[in-house]
């Protein structure tokens, strides 16, 4: 919003002494006949000042609302499997075997000591363990959160009305 105001200064013969000099020394410049009457005609001088204040034109109201969705969201997970088979072998052996891994297999070798006239070592069976990656879609229901914001706007008569 602007403001105005204006000054106004008339330059007259009942002005103030300093513009009276000034005016003279104006007038003393031109030399005017004896006979001739002096006309005074008044000056006005206008100035403007401008100022600029801060009005309030109104309130804005800012809420903000978190709405919670659920979802269904179907995403590949792995895991692993093992399939453990037991094989019966039952030789007898010198050194005890070491595991060994057969592609995706890994056989761990069973071992026991029996008696006999001397002692032998009986490869009584191996665990064979394979290793197989699975890929299934897991469906899960999840909770999905989304903010939402509204302004309003708040006007002068309703504070009015309020008061």
């Amino acid at each position: 919003m602007l403001g105005f105001s204006c000054n106004l200064n008339m330059m007259s013969n009942d002005t103030e002494s300093n513009n009276q000099s000034s005016y003279r020394k104006a007038s003393q410049q031109l030399e005017l006949p004896a006979d001739s009457k002096v006309v005074m005609i008044p000056v006005i001088e206008e100035s403007l000042h401008v100022d600029k204040q801060l009005v309030e034109t109104g309130k804005l109201r800012i809420v903000k609302r978190i709405h919670e969705e659920e979802q269904v969201i179907d995403l590949p997970l792995s895991r692993e499997e093992f399939n453990v088979e037991h094989v019966a072998i039952n030789e007898y052996v010198d050194t005890p075997p070491a595991v060994r891994y057969e592609g995706d297999t890994t056989v761990y070798p069973v071992l026991k000591e029996v008696l006999v006239i001397e002692k032998k070592l009986v490869l009584v069976e191996e665990v064979r363990v394979t290793r197989k990656l699975v890929t299934v879609n897991e469906p899960q229901r999840v909770i999905v959160r989304k903010e939402e914001v509204s302004v309003e706007r708040i006007s002068d008569e309703l504070e009015r009305s309020a008061l």
